[in-house]
């Protein structure tokens, strides 16, 4: 039972962690994109 939690846990954490980088990623891409049109 513990285990499973465990296992439950580091999966939701894994996912929140791909999650935020991703948005981190998107940020940064709209970011560029945008300063590169005002150019």
């Amino acid at each position: 039972m513990i285990v499973a939690v465990t296992l439950l846990v580091n999966m939701a954490t894994g996912l929140v962690r791909c999650f935020v980088s991703f948005l981190n990623s998107t940020a940064k891409a709209l970011n560029s994109n945008t300063t590169w049109c005002l150019y």
